[in-house]
């Protein structure tokens, strides 16, 4: 449902507030995600000096999310987070969501291993193949340089 502006100007007013709440949408993504990597101490294989000096995350967060979160992090940890995070904005507290998506990942975790099948056992092994005895080549005779 669309909202009907009276004038020019409250569409431009509304339009401002909109784009002032993105914006510090924006910003609050940006400080969670900073404090984020300086709990995990990825400052340190951060080529930024500035987050070096600081012992924190300083840099751009967007490229350090890109160029170092996701290869370094492991995904099941990275699940972790993302759990947790959820349970936390439905009104858990963070000892509470963390344990809930511990359970949660474990669950999920042996549901998967249940369905996956046995592993079929290899065959024995039969005799070793033998090899070829080695022809053994004569060693090289001297050198000899020509003037």
């Amino acid at each position: 449902m669309r909202t009907q502006h009276k004038t020019p100007d409250d569409k431009l007013r509304a339009q401002a507030q909109a784009q002032r709440q993105i914006d510090a949408n924006r910003r609050e993504e940006q400080a969670a995600r900073r404090n984020l990597f300086s709990h995990f101490r990825m400052w340190t294989v951060c080529p930024g000096k500035a987050c070096m000096r600081a012992r924190a995350c300083r840099g751009d967060v967007e490229r350090c999310l890109r160029e170092r979160w996701h290869p370094l992090v492991p995904p099941r940890l990275k699940v972790l987070l993302q759990k947790t995070s959820a349970f936390m904005a439905n009104g858990m507290s963070p000892r509470e969501a963390a344990a809930a998506a511990e359970a949660d990942i474990a669950r999920h975790e042996a549901a998967a291993a249940a369905q996956t099948p046995a592993p079929v056992p290899a065959a024995p092994a039969s005799q070793p193949i033998k090899m070829p005895p080695r022809i053994r080549k004569s060693p090289p005779g001297p050198r000899v340089r020509l003037l």
